[in-house]
């Protein structure tokens, strides 16, 4: 139904990516997922991180949800 994993992990920072499947959305699935993440991260002494699309409205409210804060703009280039 959700999920969270890293796909960037540094040793001391782990990036946090969650999925819910759409039928489950809502349903604060990712919330509970998320913070079982971040309580792992913080037994191993991992900073966990979060990063999304300043348009994902959605990651945003889950973010502040699990207590992230202090929005950043920064430029990404894609080499095509």
């Amino acid at each position: 139904m959700a999920e969270c994993v890293s796909i960037f992990h540094s040793g001391t920072i782990a990036e946090i990516d969650i999925v819910t499947n759409p039928n489950y959305r809502g349903q604060g699935l990712g919330k509970i997922v998320g913070q079982a993440f971040i309580n792992k991260c913080l037994e191993k002494n991992v900073m966990p991180a979060w990063d999304c699309d300043k348009n994902n409205k959605a990651s945003k409210a889950l973010a502040n949800k699990l207590g992230f804060s202090n929005e950043e703009d920064y430029a990404l280039y894609v080499l095509k």
